[in-house]
């Protein structure tokens, strides 16, 4: 197995977490919070720092390997089976959603006569060949794009200095302290990227690094995720944002850069169907070591095909459904907190007891 570089790992999970803000995320802390928005991004981003913190600390006894084998030292094969399905999932259904979200919104501004299906397989194919190729490949193109659409989102915010309304962040909680606070604490749903956390310590080159690496992962796109709301908070009326494709692509189009700067809308969403590619890539990725690691099969190229499928599947589902805006704000955050919060770092714990009584080394 290839060994990331520490800013390699970074700059994953990173870009886990920033499609999720970026496609639905955002547009739902704005919604839900109104002028507090900002105040609940920095909320949530401190909140993640420690859950970050939490998972590193009860990951301290079981250097370099990951989640599943920690089940297994639990349960056996049948926990570290019922585990991985469960994360897988999660996984699945991440893509599948902010595959939906961003195809829908190719759909409406460019290829309104095109069936979204077609659309959906070029995104499909594309995330087929991107996991063929080497890790070294698609670790180090990731860090190119998610560096450049995190340029992209600092520019945006430079950019509409002169169009912010300011008023726009009074009253500073908003509609109290409970939908800031309490109800607000459910927007850590933002931070889907921690879910890379239970697999990172075996992909590192010194999987010691795993502490230092999370945190600035996670710290990185805490500062980028206050940008971006602040940017959305600033910019539009809270009740307009929500029938919007996703708000920090409206935004653009109010930079003026005179004639020689146009289309600069179009840019960003280049750069975000590129960033949404390597999302992709990276999250079949882990799929396809989950799912290697359950069925205990030496060779994990073949089970791309069936993931594929199944992600096909998914999309076709989730385009079906009428009120697929429910399935984002509801289902997303249901599945986050089950499995990603409540179910990994129980996992975790239940290690830790049993390391304390039981001394045999945990294997991968």
């Amino acid at each position: 197995m290839k060994k990331f570089s520490n800013k390699e790992a970074i700059f994953i999970i990173v870009n886990l977490c920033s499609n999720i803000s970026i496609l639905i995320a955002d547009q739902i802390i704005v919604d839900s919070c109104y002028s507090s928005s900002i105040l609940n991004s920095i909320f949530i981003s401190i909140l993640a720092l420690v859950i970050t913190t939490i998972i590193c600390i009860l990951y301290k006894k079981f250097v370099g390997i990951n989640l599943l084998d920690i089940a297994e030292f639990i349960g056996g094969k049948f926990l570290k089976f019922i585990i991985g399905i469960f994360f897988l999932i999660y996984v699945m259904f991440s893509m599948a959603v902010l595959l939906c979200k961003l195809t829908n919104c190719l759909q409406i501004v460019y290829y309104s006569m095109t069936d979204i299906i077609y659309i959906l397989l070029s995104f499909i194919l594309a995330t087929g060949f991107i996991c063929r190729l080497s890790n070294n490949a698609f670790s180090k193109s990731n860090l190119i794009v998610t560096s450049v659409s995190l340029i992209a989102i600092f520019l945006v915010f430079i950019a509409n200095t002169n169009n912010y309304i300011y008023n726009n962040i009074f009253p500073i909680l908003g509609n109290g302290i409970n939908s800031t606070i309490i109800d607000g604490a459910t927007n850590l749903f933002t931070f889907g990227g921690i879910v890379y956390l239970y697999f990172l310590p075996p992909k590192l080159n010194n999987p010691k690094d795993s502490f230092k690496v999370s945190i600035s992962g996670i710290l990185i796109f805490s500062i980028f995720l206050v940008i971006s709301v602040t940017t959305i908070t600033l910019m539009f009326n809270p009740k307009l944002v929500k029938g919007q494709l996703f708000p920090i692509y409206t935004s653009i189009k109010y930079i003026d850069f005179g004639t020689f700067f146009e289309r600069l809308d179009s840019v960003f969403l280049l750069i975000r169907v590129m960033n949404l590619g390597s999302f992709l890539g990276v999250s079949m990725s882990l799929c396809m070591e989950i799912l290697k690691n359950i069925l205990s099969v030496t060779d994990d190229k073949p089970l791309i095909y069936p993931l594929l499928l199944l992600l096909l599947s998914i999309c076709i589902s989730l385009e079906k459904i009428s009120k697929f805006d429910i399935l984002e704000n509801n289902l997303f955050k249901i599945i986050f907190f089950s499995i990603v919060i409540s179910l990994g770092i129980f996992i975790l714990i239940l290690g830790n007891i049993k390391k304390i009584f039981v001394k045999n080394k945990v294997y991968r």
